[in-house]
């Protein structure tokens, strides 16, 4: 198993290159967000769809492509306008815990929380107390298809309370396609699809990781690798990682069943 596959872990070409930590994980955090000229115009429109529209922004990409990298940036560029609530899928049970989540994003007191008789009516109330001020409730939700189906009609049925003709609550969510059980807000909804990496900009990302956890010297990687590393990964930044990380351990670049990484990307 590589190194990679463990969050803590720590590669041993840490201390020689002077990194800070280890910059090819799966950890996702604003520095290591690599503003590629294609991203960063989806990242823009996205944020024009919070800012200037109730419109909810579906962004597809495939697995690894870096969905999860762009709405944490997309919530770190957030203004002082918007009140956020950011769900990963996969820590999401049940309604009971999403509502808390959100309840206490927008700004509701566990007290009052726990003497409502009807946290539904808790949250739409709390949503329309935030509109009166002038403050967009916004939900960002990664991988909205791993969510579970009952979880996933909830949020829907949140997403289509209105007050006064004017939506309650906005969306930007990710996915890996698009979705039939989102058809009910299919007027609202906006697809952004997110390319994956050119050949061009391999050498600047995989820099970029480098660089984000203090590395200051010159590429690792000869014209040669990256090229190879562009052809075995196809662009997937989450391929690309997993290469590079197995280049500087000393270990021979390959990805396992490379086709299948791919077959689920949609661009």
């Amino acid at each position: 198993m590589s190194e990679l596959a463990s969050p803590s872990a720590e590669p041993n070409y840490i201390s020689r290159l002077a990194l800070q930590s280890a910059p090819y994980n799966e950890a996702v955090d604003a520095n290591s967000f690599f503003a590629g000229k294609q991203i960063e115009q989806r990242l823009n429109l996205l944020l024009h769809l919070v800012q200037a529209s109730n419109q909810i922004g579906v962004l597809v990409a495939g697995q690894g492509a870096g969905k999860s990298s762009l709405l944490t940036q997309l919530h770190s560029r957030a203004d002082d306008g918007l009140r956020i609530c950011f769900i990963e899928s996969k820590s999401v049970l049940d309604v009971s815990s999403l509502l808390a989540q959100c309840l206490r994003n927008f700004g509701v007191e566990d007290s009052e929380i726990k003497l409502s008789n009807d946290v539904d009516a808790l949250l739409k109330n709390r949503l329309i107390q935030l509109q009166k001020i002038n403050i967009k409730p916004l939900l960002l939700i990664d991988d909205i298809d791993n969510l579970p189906a009952v979880v996933l009609r909830e949020v829907t049925s949140w997403l289509l309370w209105q007050q006064d003709g004017a939506y309650l609550l906005q969306a930007i969510v990710s996915a890996k396609s698009e979705m039939t059980a989102l058809n009910e807000l299919q007027d609202r909804i906006q697809v952004v699809d997110l390319p994956v990496l050119n050949v061009q900009e391999v050498a600047a990302y995989l820099i970029h990781r480098l660089q984000s956890v203090g590395y200051q010297g010159e590429s690792p990687f000869t014209d040669k690798e990256l090229k190879r590393f562009y052809r075995q990964s196809l662009g997937n930044p989450a391929s690309l990682n997993h290469l590079a990380h197995q280049k500087l351990l000393g270990i021979r670049p390959q990805l396992i069943n490379p086709l299948k990484v791919h077959s689920s990307n949609i661009l």
